[in-house]
């Protein structure tokens, strides 16, 4: 499986600046750039989103820069050519074949409102979940036009807040802190923003999805959690399980960080696995590879990302590939600077595996992973 080269960063103008881009990315793991047929995808030229067809892969231009690289733009579910971004206290949307945009909301009771960068559009397509004024967390329903009532967290940190809306229209807070009382792990909440559960006692790398019966899930990385099911492990939570049940889908060594994309309904998730670039250190399995993983615990690796992971936090992170795939699991891309220092995006295109008959099978407290 070959990646397809998207990009060529060092010779493409910055077209809100000077000179040549030095990264052009995916937004965030968790976040799919590929519109709902797959025929577009947004990628990051550093301070905006550059438009680009899937067949041919070209690069169509940029978005209009009210569209930046914090507006958090979001594909519609059901419309090709439609997406959503904010715009300080404002929902909009904008429509790609019309060349506009139009406000779908403002929340006038807030300064700003945001998603925190992570959480998409969920498989109904309608459930935003925002924080207003970095106080206040709450949920929009876009086909109502319906605010829920807001959750107050007080003295509570907005530091390491991720802001996900489920499959079946709940809410998930992942907070900076852990442990096991409130506001601290990460959170179910319903639409309204009444209290679930806690199903987790710390935050960390993940996204949502469904189990082949229906039951939506939580998949997560468990390296901060206090008494792990498994050492840092990516995770299965069962969201509707009380308490929420975890099953370890595969361990990986200690030296290895990771995102995760999860499509909606394809028995898999993605991930890329990043490890630091040290002289002489000694390889590990899965080490700085893009991997599906399925629900069963099968996991297989699609091949390396090289991109060296070196320097700074703020070098490190932008090194990270971030894989991101498509909703039904058929295209991903992630990004590598191939160990130099311009950053550059690929495509995969993989077929996913069918949705198996079972859930994941328990051995020891992990499931059995392979390698192909």
């Amino acid at each position: 499986m070959i990646p397809e080269q998207i990009t060529d960063a060092a010779a493409s103008p910055d077209e809100a600046g000077s000179g040549k881009l030095v990264s052009i990315q995916p937004e965030y793991s968790t976040v799919s750039p590929f519109n709902c047929n797959n025929s577009k995808l947004l990628l990051v030229h550093q301070s905006y989103f550059g438009l680009y067809s899937v067949d041919p892969l070209r690069y169509l231009g940029p978005l209009p820069f009210e569209i930046n690289a914090s507006a958090e733009p979001r594909w519609s579910r059901n419309d090709p050519d439609a997406l959503y971004f904010l715009q300080g206290n404002e929902l909009r949307s904008f429509d790609l074949g019309a060349g506009d945009s139009l406000l779908v909301r403002k929340f006038t009771e807030y300064n700003r409102v945001s998603g925190k960068g992570e959480g998409d559009l969920p498989e109904r397509g309608d459930l935003f979940v925002f924080c207003g004024d970095d106080r206040k967390i709450f949920t929009y329903q876009a086909n109502k036009d319906q605010a829920s009532n807001p959750l107050d967290i007080g003295v509570h940190s907005v530091e390491g807040l991720g802001l996900y809306a489920t499959p079946d229209n709940h809410a998930l807070i992942s907070w900076g802190e852990r442990g096991t009382g409130r506001f601290q792990g990460i959170e179910l909440f319903d639409i309204d923003m009444n209290f679930v559960r806690q199903v987790a006692n710390a935050g960390g790398h993940m996204d949502v999805t469904r189990w082949e019966d229906g039951r939506e899930v939580l998949v997560w990385c468990n390296a901060n959690a206090a008494n792990p099911v498994c050492p840092n492990g990516i995770v299965l939570v069962d969201l509707q399980s009380d308490p929420a049940e975890h099953t370890c889908i595969v361990s990986l060594d200690w030296s290895l960080a990771m995102h995760i994309s999860a499509p909606d309904n394809a028995g898999c998730v993605f991930v890329s696995t990043e490890k630091e670039f040290s002289n002489g250190a000694q390889w590990t399995t899965f080490e700085n590879e893009i991997l599906r993983v399925g629900l069963d615990g099968s996991t297989v690796s699609l091949g390396p990302h090289r991109s060296k992971i070196t320097g700074d936090p703020i070098q490190k992170y932008n090194s990270q590939p971030k894989v991101a795939c498509s909703r039904d699991g058929r295209l991903l891309v992630f990004g590598s600077n191939a160990g130099g220092d311009v950053m550059n995006t690929y495509l995969l295109r993989v077929d996913p595996p069918h949705m198996h008959h079972r859930p994941p099978r328990k051995v020891g407290g992990r499931v059995p992973h392979r390698r192909g």
